[in-house]
């Protein structure tokens, strides 16, 4: 599974870093973790459900750690050297749009994961079928 994960956070970081493109591969990007780090990860006696939301739950814990370590980063720069002026309200949008990445990023990385899947099985299916 932990191929897999480093696989999807590859392929996220890479869509946001190509320019132009980055405006339509970035908001798809756990989407396409999702379809191709799933086929990484170890999950051969599991259902294609359950191992798909396992995927899409640990690469959204995962991609929480460089989300929280960029408020953290922003926070302790506002206290030590005053470079922005946090009021409450705007500490509480940028927890609130952590939050919110971090949810989008599992279940889109889920729904990559699953739709994989299925396919995989239609092929399987599709060539074992006279």
């Amino acid at each position: 599974m932990l191929k897999g994960i480093l696989v999807g956070l590859g392929i996220m970081v890479v869509c946001w870093m190509i320019p132009i493109a980055h405006f339509v591969l970035g908001p798809l990007g756990p989407f396409i973790a999702g379809y191709f780090g799933i086929s990484y990860a170890d999950g051969r006696d599991e259902s294609d459900a359950a191992l798909a939301l396992r995927y899409g739950l640990t690469l959204g814990l995962v991609s929480f750690v460089p989300v929280g370590l960029v408020v953290a980063g922003l926070a302790a720069a506002s206290q030590a050297w005053g470079w922005f002026d946090f009021s409450a309200r705007v500490v509480v949008l940028i927890g609130i749009g952590s939050a919110i990445f971090v949810v989008y990023t599992g279940s889109m990385a889920c729904l990559g994961a699953m739709f994989a899947r299925l396919r995989r099985r239609d092929r399987e299916t599709q060539t074992s079928s006279p």
